[in-house]
C-alpha cells in the first residue's frame, strides 16, 4: 500500500491501480470519491427504472 505526507494510505488494491503511489492528493482522492458516488447513484437510478419498466410491461401483457 502507499502513503504519502499527508498521513492518508490507500487500503485497497483497486484504488491503489487507479490512483497510483505517488500521483494523488487529498483533492484527488476527494474527487474519485464525489465521482464513485455519482456513478453508484446513476446505476440506482437505472436499475429502479428497469426494474418498474419490466413490472409495468408484464403488467400489461396479462
Amino acid at each position: 500500500m502507499s502513503e504519502n505526507s499527508e498521513g492518508i494510505s490507500i487500503s485497497n488494491h483497486i484504488a491503489d491501480l487507479m490512483i497510483g503511489d505517488d500521483q494523488w492528493s487529498i483533492e484527488r482522492f476527494r474527487t474519485y470519491y464525489e465521482s464513485a458516488t455519482l456513478l453508484s447513484a446513476l446505476f440506482i437510478v437505472t436499475t429502479l427504472i428497469l426494474v418498474i419498466t419490466y413490472y409495468v410491461k408484464n403488467k400489461l401483457r396479462e
